[in-house]
């Protein structure tokens, strides 16, 4: 007999060997139980998954003649040759190579069939999303009212690429990446069965290196049995193309210690020794994050040992900067030369700072805010929160008032009649970008001037006489009239007297 990938030998048969997709287990379990499957199914999701075997375990098992809680017996005629791929009701097809409107047609002229041996003929239509736009259009009617004898399922690891038209007749499944503690599980079952051995660091190994997928954790076991009989972590590195923990534990604690020296002549040494610039990378990455991890969870990993070495900022700060590079590394091509400077860049540390800075720092922002609502409220001119630098002061002195401007400004802030005036301005929030120009040239017993009055503050001032009035009376200011003086273009200025107050 032909020798067969792992993956193969060790597919699942049944839904309870099925690892990490209990949902859809469960619910086909149940229809098949009600006998009371759907037409059509999408199975979508990652690669790897389990997508083709839980449609064979489903197809079994709807053509099961002793069927167990809705799991097929793998004992009856039917469950025999599904397990041997020779059960002539399920028809499976391979879309990446069959995926002409010819292939659809064929699918359409042949539904009416009835099943030879089962109850249901099943067709298993993988990498579904590679059909034409043609055959899935020559599809729509059958998927839609296919006979009752009938079941589609389409699986497929890019469900973007199906047509809405085709979503909306199937019934949805998403699988999702197996669990790391699952995939481990799976994998000693298999160890057991080759007669090899394996460390528990090697499995955790293969494990975060198939990143969810049980296909490829397979591939790779098998990879590593091929190699040793005995397989521990540095034969998983090996075969993965990574570097051993031996070296990368002594460029993680030259890392924390930011010697660049010794960082860079380990990195240099990992690569050659023929591990990818990627590969490296992305290892530095995964450490880093694992003892983030460690640190903010409490909890020990692989890596704990070193989280006393690290603060949180800093290697939040450090995963940034790898993970800007790794994106780049596709892009150059002397992509060590990217990873080397990523390493120095990350030991350098510019622009970071610690926590109690951050705080500072905004604390003294929000201060400056609230500082400026404050005197927005009170309808006063507010002064930028940035320090800037002394501007001379004009001693020229005004013709028309005899203050300079210096005085101008200081009149300003003594003015109580002023400042009721910008407070009852200052109410109408449009307004109130306006009176920052507003500048009292000078004040009398009944009189006040103001210069750089807008026309609309005019225009306000006039409209709300009575509760300017209203409000002096209360404050027990005197009763005053306003001059308000401007500069024209081309005519020079001139004071215009509108008494405002009776």
């Amino acid at each position: 007999m032909a020798y067969k990938a792992l993956y193969r030998q060790f597919r699942p048969r049944t839904f309870a060997e099925l690892k990490g997709q209990d949902l859809i287990s469960r619910v086909l379990k149940n229809q098949v139980i009600n006998d009371e499957p759907a037409h059509a199914y999408i199975f979508s999701g990652p690669r790897g998954t389990g997508k083709t075997s839980t449609a064979k375990i489903f197809a079994s098992a709807l053509n099961c003649l002793n069927r167990q809680n809705g799991e097929p017996c793998l004992k009856c005629e039917n469950c025999i040759d599904a397990l041997n791929d020779n059960m002539i009701d399920i028809i499976e097809m391979d879309a990446a190579s069959n995926n002409g409107v010819d292939n659809a047609r064929d699918i359409r002229d042949k539904v009416s069939l009835l099943p030879a041996k089962g109850k249901y003929k099943v067709y298993i239509i993988d990498e579904a999303h590679m059909l034409t736009t043609a055959a899935f259009n020559s599809l729509l009617k059958t998927l839609e009212e296919p006979p009752e004898h009938v079941v589609f399922i389409l699986a497929t690891t890019d469900l973007d690429a199906v047509p809405k038209t085709v979503l909306s007749r199937c019934l949805r499944l998403d699988f999702k990446y197996i669990e790391n503690s699952q995939v481990i599980d799976r994998l000693k079952q298999v160890v057991a069965s080759t007669g090899n051995t394996i460390t528990d660091d090697a499995l955790k190994e293969i494990s975060y290196a198939s990143e969810g997928a049980m296909r490829d954790a397979l591939t790779i076991l098998e990879k590593c049995c091929a190699y040793a009989k005995d397989i521990d972590n540095e034969i998983v590195s090996v075969v993965l193309g990574r570097a051993d923990r031996e070296i990368t534990s002594r460029f993680i604690k030259a890392f924390a210690q930011k010697d660049e020296k010794e960082s860079l002549l380990i990195a240099k040494q990992i690569l050659d020794n023929g591990v990818e610039v990627n590969t490296l990378t992305l290892q530095i990455i995964e450490i880093l994050n694992e003892i983030l991890l460690s640190i903010v969870t409490g909890d020990r990993n692989d890596w704990s040992e070193f989280s006393t070495m690290f603060t949180k900022e800093y290697l939040i700060y450090a995963l940034d900067v790898f993970n800007e590079a790794q994106s780049k590394l596709r892009f150059v091509s002397k992509n060590e030369v990217l990873l080397e400077t990523a390493i120095l860049k990350a030991i350098i540390g510019k622009g970071i700072v610690n926590a109690d800075n951050v705080n500072s720092g905004l604390n003294a922002k929000i201060d400056a805010l609230e500082l400026k609502l404050n005197k927005l409220s009170m309808g006063r001119p507010v002064a930028s929160a940035k320090p800037t630098q002394a501007r001379p002061v004009n001693k020229e002195v005004d013709k028309l008032s005899g203050t300079s401007v210096e005085e101008k400004e200081v009149s300003s802030l003594k003015s109580g009649y002023y400042d009721l005036l910008s407070t009852v301005i200052g109410e109408d929030m449009a307004l109130k970008p306006w009176l920052r120009g507003i500048k009292v040239v000078s004040e009398t017993d009944d009189t006040i001037t103001l210069y750089g009055v807008s026309p609309l503050i005019r225009e306000a001032l006039d409209d709300k006489k009575d509760i300017i009035s209203s409000e002096a009376a209360a404050k027990g200011l005197a009763v005053k009239r306003v001059i308000y003086k401007e500069k024209e273009e081309h005519s020079g200025n001139r004071n215009i007297d509108i008494p405002i107050i009776d």
